[in-house]
């Protein structure tokens, strides 16, 4: 037999699935033709198959360096690649079947999935994405795009760019339409970004979707709730308890909203279950907020409610290493760092309460810096805020961590949280510990620590 015929029956034998058989030819045929490019290329192909990936990597090897110009052989060492675990080289492989055919959607597709193995999520994305435009009716590549597309959403959620998880939640919906989570998450970050309204009609297309979701009726109420729709409210959160009557924090919206409404019927039972779940139950989401207009709490609970809420929402970031952990010494300086942090600095109550205080601090002996997660309403109020400190900082458009990031590299020496636990805080900034431990040139602790609102 030729070569050529001894290639030709492996080949039958290997579109036949017939393994054992295909490998016999192949191994004649390079037993008489060592560079046979297609006979080393198929073999390393069969081996891969065959689970015999790094036998598989050599035998492509050889292919390509014998004939370097052909895109399949780059894409089957790169699968070779990524199957025995070298997945930058793999990538590599695929970068250059790109180069040689770019508008392959199987190689998108290969580079994409390696990608997203990685946690590359930002270039899975954008390689799926291309992927798409070449076959925008393939299954396998819409669903990798869409849990791309959701990681880096709740990626975003966590890191509080809700602008972004808002961004990724749309393109998400665009491919998976009937997705109950996807519209609820799409109205976690609108409530975020303070688009009640929008958020409102979100929830109510996933619950469309998915009518039994009890946090979706609980969410649903939240932003009625700061839409000044009460009863709607209550209706909700009487819904998600039904539910799900372990669902805590729906219990505790209730009970602060039929405070509102001057409902007192079930004041007394509320306010006993809730105080039990703070002392006993250290992951029930009991909102401080909440918790402190409920009559007979203790300063006690209130500090320890405070405590488990934070734990529970900021657990990852309180793991990491504090900002200020960093700074062993630092130059002494003349005047003391004072931030603020507010999402409220704008046409509202702080403004009226705050601003002549930043006014009047003593520059001899203060810097002052305002760190604003507010939009700007343009108003006399906030530029009125904005005059009245030495540094304005926006940092909507900052995740959590470059948020404190900034801060730390501002130099900032005490810290102060002006909004608290009330809506759309952003205290997972606290959290990293931005501020400096301990300001230096001010000997004693007693002058600063009080001041020193970290979490």
């Amino acid at each position: 037999m030729t070569p050529d015929q001894y290639f030709q029956a492996a080949l039958t034998h290997h579109r036949q699935g017939a393994l054992k058989e295909a490998e016999r030819f192949y191994r004649q045929l390079l037993a008489i033709a060592p560079q046979h490019v297609h006979g080393l290329h198929y073999l390393g192909v069969l081996c891969h198959q065959a689970g015999r990936h790094d036998e598989a990597i050599s035998l492509i090897e050889q292919a390509i360096r014998l004939l370097p110009q052909q895109p399949d052989q780059h894409n089957n060492l790169g699968l070779a690649l990524r199957a025995a675990g070298q997945l930058p080289a793999a990538i590599q492989q695929f970068e250059r079947a790109l180069q040689l055919n770019p508008q392959d959607a199987d190689l998108w597709l290969n580079i994409a999935s390696s990608y997203h193995v990685t946690a590359d999520l930002q270039a899975a994305a954008r390689c799926y994405r291309q992927a798409l435009q070449l076959a925008p009716h393939e299954a396998e590549i819409r669903q990798g795009l869409l849990q791309v597309l959701q990681a880096l959403g709740n990626q975003a959620q966590r890191e509080g760019q809700a602008a972004l998880a808002a961004d990724f939640c749309r393109e998400a919906i665009s491919l998976q339409p009937h997705d109950a989570a996807l519209h609820y998450n799409l109205g976690n970050a609108l409530r975020e970004l303070g688009m009640a309204a929008e958020a409102a009609a979100c929830y109510r297309q996933s619950l469309v979707l998915a009518p039994n979701d009890a946090d979706t009726h609980n969410n649903l109420g939240n932003v009625l709730r700061e839409l000044h729709f009460l009863p709607e409210a209550i209706a909700c959160y009487e819904q998600a308890l039904k539910l799900n009557p372990k669902l805590y924090h729906a219990r505790v919206h209730l009970a602060h909203q039929r405070q509102h409404i001057c409902d007192w019927r079930f004041l007394d039972d509320d306010v006993k279950q809730i105080r039990q779940w703070v002392a006993e139950i250290e992951h029930a989401q009991v909102s401080p907020f909440a918790f402190l207009a409920m009559p007979g709490t203790t300063a006690a609970e209130q500090l320890r409610c405070a405590q488990q809420w934070t734990r529970n929402r900021y657990q990852t970031l309180l793991q990491q290493p504090p900002l200020n952990a960093r700074n062993t010494a630092r130059p002494k300086k003349a005047q003391l760092h004072i931030g603020y942090l507010s999402g409220d600095f704008r046409l509202h109550p702080l403004a009226s309460l705050i601003t002549e205080m930043l006014e009047l601090h003593d520059r001899q002996v203060f810097r002052i810096s305002a760190y604003s997660y507010a939009h700007d309403d343009e108003t006399v109020a906030r530029k009125r805020l904005e005059a009245a400190v030495d540094q304005f900082v926006d940092i909507r458009s900052l995740s959590l961590a470059q948020a404190a990031q900034r801060i730390h590299e501002d130099g900032v020496d005490i810290l102060l949280d002006l909004t608290g636990y009330t809506q759309a805080s952003r205290s997972g900034i606290l959290a990293l510990r931005p501020a400096l431990s301990k300001p230096h040139g001010w000997a004693s602790p007693a002058a600063w620590a009080p001041l020193l609102l970290t979490i």
